[in-house]
């Protein structure tokens, strides 16, 4: 238990990255861009599994609205990727505002986490003797 919302950040940092891919790849250039987000990527998602693991989920709210919205947009492009009646426009704009708001999100988060270990931090536990 005592790594249970690292394993969680983890797992949440592979989702993210394989719903980063999944919008990205409705676009015709380069990934370039996906090597430098994926980082703070994972530091959200580890720090979204542990700002929860110590109950202090009100800072997470605007974040974790950003990151539904998110996944709103990347299943809807997804979705419109396989209508054949969806317009590149549609989906262009899809994967943009999956893209803005997952960016959004995961800098929410990350200040989220930096607010709580600033304003409380972790104490390690007490040696046991």
């Amino acid at each position: 238990m005592r790594w249970a919302s690292f394993a969680v950040g983890v797992l949440l940092a592979v989702g993210l990255t394989a719903v980063l891919f999944s919008i990205r790849d409705s676009w015709d250039n380069h990934r370039e861009w996906l090597v430098t987000t994926i980082p703070v990527l994972a530091i959200a998602a580890i720090g979204l599994a542990h700002v929860v693991a110590r109950g202090k989920v009100v800072p997470l709210a605007v974040g974790v609205t950003f990151l539904f919205l998110a996944l709103v947009f990347a299943g809807a492009d997804v979705l419109a990727d396989h209508d054949d009646g969806a317009t590149d426009t549609a989906r262009d704009v899809l994967s943009i505002l999956a893209g803005i708001c997952l960016g959004v999100a995961a800098v929410a988060i990350v200040m989220a986490l930096v607010w709580v270990e600033a304003r409380n931090p972790t104490k390690a536990p007490t040696p046991e003797v």
